[in-house]
C-alpha cells in the first residue's frame, strides 16, 4: 500500500444543495512475484468536517453493509469505496480519509510454505479541503399594485443572481394567485 491518496488539489466548484461524491481507492502496489511482503486487513474510513461540525461526521460508503469491513486485496488489486454527502451549508469543508492496513514480512520456511516473520499495522491520513458556496442569491420584494377598486392586487418580485463561475439553467413557472 502506498501513502499516496490522490484527489485534485482544487475542486472545480462545490455548491450548497449539491451532492459531494468521490471514489476512494487503496491500491496494493506490491509486485505479484514479490513473496517477501503481503498486505492484509485494509480498512478505509472517511469523515467530513464542516463549519457546523468541526469534529467531523463519519461518512458511510454506498456499497458497505459493514462499516469496519477489512479486505485483503492481492498484489496489483485495489479496494474502492464511493462516498456521498449532501452539502447543506456554506463554508470550508475538509474531507479526512484514513487508510489502515497490516504489512506482513514473509519468508519461505523449510517446508516451502510462507511464514510470517512479523507484522506492522500502518496508518496514513490525508486531508482535502474545499469551500462550498451558494449557487444562487435570491432577493424578493412585495408590493401593492395601484388599483381603482377596493380589491388590492399585489406583485412579488424575485431577483436571482448567479454566483457560480459558469452558466446556470433555470426552469421558471409563473403562479397567479387571485383573492
Amino acid at each position: 500500500m502506498s501513502p499516496v491518496l490522490e484527489l485534485p488539489s482544487a475542486f472545480q466548484s462545490a455548491h450548497v444543495g449539491e451532492q459531494f461524491a468521490c471514489t476512494l481507492a487503496g491500491n496494493n502496489e506490491l509486485l505479484a512475484f514479490d513473496n517477501s511482503k503481503a498486505v492484509s486487513g485494509v480498512r478505509i474510513s472517511a469523515e467530513m468536517q464542516s463549519p457546523s461540525n468541526p469534529n467531523g461526521q463519519v461518512l458511510t460508503f454506498e456499497d458497505d453493509t459493514a462499516v469496519d469491513a477489512e479486505v485483503s486485496p492481492g498484489p496489483g488489486e485495489s479496494l474502492q469505496k464511493i462516498v456521498r454527502l449532501d452539502l447543506k451549508e456554506e463554508g470550508n469543508h475538509i474531507l479526512a480519509v484514513t487508510v489502515t492496513y497490516t504489512e506482513n514480512t514473509l519468508a519461505a520456511g523449510e517446508d516451502g510454505k510462507q511464514t510470517s516473520l512479523g507484522a506492522r499495522v500502518r496508518t496514513f491520513r490525508k486531508l482535502y479541503q474545499f469551500v462550498a458556496q451558494q449557487l444562487l442569491s435570491v432577493r424578493t420584494k412585495a408590493g401593492e399594485l395601484p388599483s381603482k377598486s377596493d380589491t388590492g392586487k399585489y406583485v412579488l418580485e424575485a431577483q436571482l443572481e448567479n454566483l457560480a463561475d459558469g452558466t446556470v439553467c433555470l426552469e421558471v413557472s409563473t403562479i397567479g394567485l387571485f383573492f
